[in-house]
This record gives structure tokens, sequence and C-alpha cells, in this order.
């Protein structure tokens, strides 16, 4: 029954994907450029009347303003044929029936590397990743019920039951990330959730090396539970959930595809450490000296956003990247 349940998220998702519509940028590639325009209008809110098919410029202007593929798009010709701007973005070209068309195909891994003037953009990418999962997230989701043991809920049941309360939060607060990244902008989003999640993981670091038994009393564990879900409350807007989104929309599109699997991999890689280490961490320091730990992951992590992340909020796909915004080091 329970892996028959895990089947149904995946069955709706599929349901939803089939009226998922196609990108400007694939259109272009299909060569429909009246339908290029049409999805590019919807996507930036631009109610176009009936009108003839645009020509060339007008269908390029319209599509750079959604997905960027160039700075500027071209009429194909053999000068401007396979072209690469000076970010290496590939250029959307005009060919001469007025199809679009993308000049290079994606780099690759190796590419990639050796694109020296693309690197801080990675290492942003990754460290995000890195740290997303370096501050605890899946320590508390994976364990959450050995946690709970020894926060003092006991019992054969206890523990799984209170364990839901803290994925229903998770899912709650990440929705909540859907409301407020265009409204306050990723760089406060993500501060102010390793803040929440510091203070939180202090709070129950403290209470541990306080009753640093299994059978605290009530008030303790009811202040476990507490901290916990604040813990969630405040990863899941933040730190769950805008590492992603920074990764979408940081790489130049010819470089996209590598540097997102990049950052991807760093992610399951970390997840991969940290869920392993966790129970010989706790076994050996104890319950609050390895949630001290993840306290100082949030730390540098705050420190990492701080000097290096870039406020992207309101900026255009192409704007992205022609060059990353400088940072400005202030919360928001």
């Amino acid at each position: 029954v329970m892996f028959g349940l895990a089947a149904v998220p995946s069955l709706v998702q599929a349901m939803l994907l089939q009226r998922m519509p196609e990108s400007p940028a694939w259109l272009a590639l299909s060569g429909a450029p009246t339908e290029v325009v049409a999805r590019a209008a919807a996507i930036a809110g631009i109610d176009l009347p009936q009108a003839p098919p645009p020509g060339p410029d007008e269908t390029t202007e319209l599509v750079n303003d959604v997905e960027p593929e160039s700075g500027a798009a071209k009429t194909a010709s053999s000068e401007t044929e396979g072209a690469v701007d000076a970010e290496g973005v590939p250029a959307l070209v005009v060919d001469a029936s007025g199809q679009l068309v993308v000049a290079e195909p994606p780099a690759g891994l190796l590419e990639l590397l050796k694109a020296t003037e693309h690197r801080p953009r990675v290492i942003l990418g990754v460290m995000l990743q890195v740290f997303q999962q370096f501050c605890g997230i899946n320590t508390v989701m994976y364990y959450s019920a050995t946690i709970l043991q020894h926060a003092g809920y006991h019992g054969d049941k206890a523990p799984i039951l209170f364990s839901v309360p803290l994925a229903a939060t998770n899912a709650l607060f990440t929705c909540v990330g859907f409301v407020t990244i265009e409204r306050y902008g990723r760089r406060p989003l993500l501060l102010g959730s390793l803040v929440i999640c510091g203070i939180f993981l202090a709070a129950f670091s403290a209470i541990a090396f306080t009753y640093p038994g299994d059978n605290p009393p009530k008030a303790a564990a009811v202040g476990f539970m507490v901290c916990l879900v604040g813990y969630l409350a405040g990863f899941a807007p933040g730190m769950g959930a805008t590492p992603w989104v920074v990764n979408s929309e940081i790489y130049p599109l010819r470089y996209r595809s590598a540097a997102t699997s990049v950052a991807t991999t760093a992610n399951w890689v970390s997840n991969a450490v940290v869920s392993q280490l966790f129970p010989v961490v706790m076994g050996w320091l104890g319950t609050g000296a390895t949630f001290a730990v993840l306290v100082g992951m949030c730390i540098l992590g705050f420190a990492f956003v701080w000097y290096r992340q870039p406020e992207t909020r309101s900026l255009s796909l192409s704007t992205i990247e022609r060059g990353l915004p400088a940072v400005r080091r202030q919360f928001c």
C-alpha cells in the first residue's frame, strides 16, 4: 500500500504535464514563428490582437524578452550563422524563410569546465545546493523518527505519527515560497531562511545539551517539536525552493543544461554525505553537538549568500545572461 500511494503523485504529474505548453525556444526550433510569438506573449502577459504573422524583427524582439537565446537576434547569413555573442550565448537567428533557429547546440560538460568566464555562476549554483543539504534538511526529513525518539517521543507509533506534521509543514511552507520569491526577492528569502534555520537549530541544540538523555521533561519534548517545525517553516520557502530557482536563471542558455546538471549532482552528493554521516556523528557527539554543527553550517551558508548571491528579482533572463548584477551586501 505504501509503495502504491507513492505512485499517486507521479500519475498526477504525468496528467498535468499533458497540458504544459511548449516553450518559445522549442517552438523556434520547430520552425513556427507565429506560435513562438503567441507563446512568448502569453508568458509575458501580453494580449496580442489578431494580426498577420509578424516579421522576423518583431518575432525575435518578443522572444528575446522571454527566452534570451541571444542578446540581439540576427538575420541568418554567411556572416552570422553559427555566431555566438561575447557571453557565449548562442544566437537565435532568422533564416531566409523567416524561421527562428538556434545557431549552436548546447555546450557539454567539458566545454562548461573550460568556460572560465562562467565559473562564478557555476560556483554560486553548486554552493547553494551544497548548503541546502548541509543545513540539515534531509537529516530532519530522513531521521525525524530517530530524532523524536531522542527527544522523548517513545513508543512504536509516536515518532512516526509526530513526523507527519513535520512533513506537512515542509509542504505548506514550500507553497509560501511560490508567492514570496518575486515579492521579496531571492536574496532576502535565502538570508532570512538561514537566520530562522540557525535560530531553531540552536534552540534545539540548547535543549538537547540541557536534557541530554532520552527522557526529557514534557516541556522539553514539546520544545523539541516546536524547534523542528520552526526550522522547516523557515527552510522551505527560502533554502528549500530558492536554490532551484537561482540555478534555473543564472546560466547562459548554451551552458544551462550542463551547469544545472553539475549543480544537481552536487545536491545529491551532499545529500548522500549528510544522510550517511548524520547518525554516525549523532552517536559520536550526541544530539546537542550534532545540531550545533548544523548551526555552524547555517552561519557559513549565510556568509556565502551575503557575499556571493546577487538579487535577480524582476530581471529578465536576457539581462542576467549579459552579466550577473553586482552583489549589494545588505539584507534586502
